[in-house]
């Protein structure tokens, strides 16, 4: 906040320590800004990381389907969420983030687009970073990042007074239920369990058993990650239950 009401020029971009950006990745991204209508633009995250890591190729994969998604979100130009990695914002709109617990690169574009200017994309305007091979650590900053993005929460009920239904639905899907990701496939294999009817569901629960063994086992890369994004999920919402209910008893 202190740092953007010092600033002088009319776009602020918001970057971090571990991301490298070329010449051209600020050009591509402030040159968005000749349309008056343009609130705040995201970049790409590229992932640098030169390996065979299951974690790193999950990565990997996991942001590439993250871009398109925000690829497409953006082209509607109601984009609820950018890459905290590398973003601009035109500063006479910006609004003074406050202790919500909601993360900026949520609060940000949605109090932008509030005021009825748009929050695009645009994938010229790229950044390397490497990820975090420590499990530990990047499970850690995972599960961080997953409580942070479910308490978007807060925004639903004013967006269907406003009638921002597609904002509505961005959060719900990417944000919400994104990260709710683990729980639902849980329930779905203890449902399973349960209604061995036909053959079909003994193929669903055998699927699901052999998916989750070759995750184990580290024998798929895609298996691996799955658990490995499920395991941040079911963490994440244990331990917003858990805050809830210290908050409920004071």
């Amino acid at each position: 906040n202190r740092c953007v009401s010092e600033a002088n020029g009319d776009v602020v971009v918001f970057t971090d320590t571990e991301s490298m950006m070329d010449k051209y990745s600020i050009r591509n991204l402030v040159r968005n800004f000749v349309d008056d209508k343009v609130g705040a633009v995201s970049g790409e995250v590229v992932y640098d990381n030169k390996n065979d890591d299951f974690l790193i190729k999950g990565e990997v994969l996991y942001s590439k389907w993250q871009n398109i998604v925000l690829n497409l979100s953006g082209k509607i130009k109601t984009l609820a969420c950018v890459n905290n990695e590398f973003y601009a914002v035109r500063k006479e709109i910006y609004e003074e983030i406050k202790e919500t617990g909601i993360p900026d690169y949520i609060s940000i574009p949605i109090s932008i687009l509030k005021k009825k200017y748009s929050v695009i994309y645009d994938p010229l305007a790229i950044v390397y970073k490497e990820n975090d091979l420590n499990i530990k650590q990047n499970y850690e900053a995972k599960v961080q990042k997953s409580i942070a993005d479910l308490q978007s929460i807060k925004y639903l009920w004013n967006l269907i007074k406003s009638f921002r239904l597609i904002t509505f639905i961005q959060i719900v899907s990417f944000n919400v239920l994104l990260n709710i990701i683990g729980v639902i496939f849980l329930l779905i294999f203890i449902m399973n369990m349960f209604v061995l009817v036909d053959s079909v569901s003994v193929l669903m629960l055998a699927f699901q058993v052999i998916f989750y063994f070759a995750g184990l086992i580290r024998v798929s890369y895609v298996a691996f990650y799955f658990l490995f994004v499920n395991a941040v999920s079911l963490s994440a919402a244990a331990r917003l239950i858990v805050k809830g209910i210290r908050y409920a008893k004071k």
